[in-house]
């Protein structure tokens, strides 16, 4: 990704040098702006020279910041790295007060029914005006919310069995490669139309809306899903920032092309995650530069750091650490970090102005060395892990020279490593029981996105129930997918025309003991059974054939004369 501008303040270092009183007391006032210093003649860069000599406990960067060579010693934790108690990381609300935990209780904390209430409310509206003036078929009626959950566990349930990118004709399949199970919750012409039908706002203010809201078609889904998220779960200590790329390559104005992802073009989505469990706090899709924010006046700080305070803002005044690439780190942030009592660890671009010229050459250097500068609360560090190659990182949590003794890394480099693939492990989990099928339509790219993180969330607020035993992720989707469609499952079973084998098939799902007895296979006795008399399905009706046999496979009453005998060796 490209890190934004580098033309950033010009700012030059206070002649005086920061005490361990204003350190303790909180100030960041670290290095202030003079006009004398600011300027980029030649006798600057003579100036920096002298200024880095041996004898120098500074260094100074291009735009004249200055780094002391020495840490502040601390007797104990700084003030800043104590989580206050009433930030304590585990579940909340109501997720804290389910009596009987299952997946499909914690799933409707975050998908609430409201949310379906509203997606119903829309999609019978796409309904209505794609039958109008047409021949209604079968399958051409309007929908409520339990058929609509019933379709979200059909995509849990194609997500766990890894089919979401396979054809859903492959999935019904009647020549025993399907699954019985999509069979017997829908019929596969009523899956394809809602699909096809599904919407999640008000059509009619869609283009007004639009104007100043590029996400307008899902915008008021998203939001309700990250307010749940939010409000039924507390992140631990260590959170990630970082971007998801929704794969999807039809029409889009913001559609994305990152060549490092594996799906190369898609919708991009700045997430916050717990950096341990990859809990969803809080997420932000990326539209581009909207109509409104080229009309407003210019803000002075840059775009990553305006993303990273945004995603931020459930978490302020907590005093966790937030861990980022160097996309998002720049000097102007961690001291907007600071102001909300928030920590910061990540790397940062060598092309930065208040990097040392020392840090950023690795000439001369040895292969694992290191370099410290402090700043304030900040602290700069230069890891030469290979020969030519230099990793500079910034820290606001650490704030010494701590180096590890087991790999001769900085402590912080380390912490870096452990707490930085949160989003990554979250689009991971998401991939590989992904719920996303082929569309042309980035509002469903984007609700199959919901779906997903719904799904890793709902297992991580499941797993933090004190009363659950550890289950599986796949388990756990089988078992919600089974969940959302056994209200449908069982209205579907009270239907007058169901077909024998659907109903056979479903009453196996929901467990349901059958009232009518299994023929025996055994014998010569395979094709009769206890049963009453039946009349024979392949006669004429006016003949009025009973019969006690049936066929061995569907179990249709059969007479002798219309059915073929069969040893037992072949049935």
């Amino acid at each position: 990704m490209d890190g934004g501008s580098d033309e950033d303040q010009v700012l030059a270092a206070a002649d005086r040098t920061l005490s361990d009183t204003d350190y303790i007391s909180g100030s960041d006032s670290d290095y202030e702006v003079s006009e004398h210093e600011s300027g980029t003649d030649e006798s600057g860069d003579e100036e920096d020279t002298n200024c880095e000599s041996e004898g120098s406990n500074y260094f100074y960067g291009k735009n004249r910041m200055k780094w002391s060579k020495h840490s502040v010693i601390r007797g104990r934790t700084p003030q800043h790295n104590i989580i206050p108690r009433c930030h304590l990381p585990g579940i909340k609300g109501e997720a804290s007060q389910i009596g009987t935990p299952s997946p499909i209780a914690f799933w409707e904390l975050l998908f609430t029914a409201e949310m379906l209430q509203e997606i119903v409310l829309r999609t019978n509206e796409r309904i209505i005006s794609v039958t109008e003036g047409i021949n209604k078929l079968s399958y051409h009626h309007e929908t409520d919310v339990t058929e609509i959950k019933a379709l979200l566990g059909l995509c849990y349930l194609w997500g766990a069995f890894k089919s979401n990118d396979e054809d859903l004709l492959a999935v019904y399949a009647k020549d025993g490669t399907g699954r019985p199970i999509f069979r017997a919750v829908m019929p596969y012409n009523r899956v394809f139309f809602l699909l096809r039908c599904l919407r999640f706002d008000d059509s009619k203010t869609r283009v007004e809306r639009q104007q100043s809201d590029k996400l307008a078609h899902i915008s008021w889904l998203f939001a309700k899903f990250i307010e749940q998220c939010q409000r039924n779960y507390s992140v631990g200590q260590y959170v990630t920032i970082d971007e998801m790329l929704v794969g999807f390559r039809g029409r889009c104005s913001f559609r994305m092309y990152i060549p490092s992802k594996p799906r190369k073009y898609g919708i991009k989505i700045f997430i916050l995650t717990d950096a341990k469990l990859h809990y969803c706090l809080n997420a932000e899709v990326y539209c581009g530069r909207t109509v409104g924010q080229q009309s407003t006046s210019k803000s002075s700080l840059l775009v990553p750091s305006m993303v990273v305070l945004r995603l931020a803002k459930p978490i302020q005044g907590s005093n966790r650490n937030i861990t980022g690439d160097n996309w998002f780190t720049s000097i102007e942030l961690v001291n907007e970090l600071n102001k909300m009592n928030l920590t910061y660890i990540g790397t940062i671009k060598k092309n930065k102005r208040e990097l040392p010229a020392a840090f950023v050459n690795s000439k001369g250097r040895e292969v694992s060395s290191s370099l410290h500068g402090f700043s304030g609360r900040i602290t700069l560090v230069s890891f030469v892990p290979k020969k030519g190659k230099v990793v500079n990182m910034i820290s606001t949590m650490h704030h010494t020279k701590d180096i590890d003794e087991s790999t001769g890394k900085p402590v912080v480099i380390m912490d870096y490593n452990q707490t930085k693939g949160g989003v990554d492990a979250l689009d991971e989990k998401c991939h590989n029981y992904s719920t996303g099928c082929r569309t042309r339509r980035w509002p469903m790219a984007i609700f199959y996105a919901l779906l997903d993180i719904a799904g890793v969330n709902s297992h991580v607020l499941f797993s933090g129930n004190s009363q659950t035993l550890e289950v599986d992720r796949r388990h756990f989707l089988v078992q919600l997918g089974k969940e959302l469609a056994s209200e449908h499952m069982h209205r579907r079973l009270q239907a007058p025309k169901l077909r024998k084998d659907i109903k056979e098939s479903i009453e196996t799902i929901l467990g349901i003991k059958q009232e009518t007895s299994q023929p025996s296979t055994s014998g010569e006795n395979a094709s009769v059974t206890k049963s009453k008399r039946k009349r024979c399905s392949s006669c004429p009706p006016k003949r009025d054939r009973k019969t006690f046999h049936e066929c061995v496979k569907c179990h249709v009453p059969l007479c002798v004369q219309c059915g073929k005998i069969v040893c037992s060796k072949c049935i």
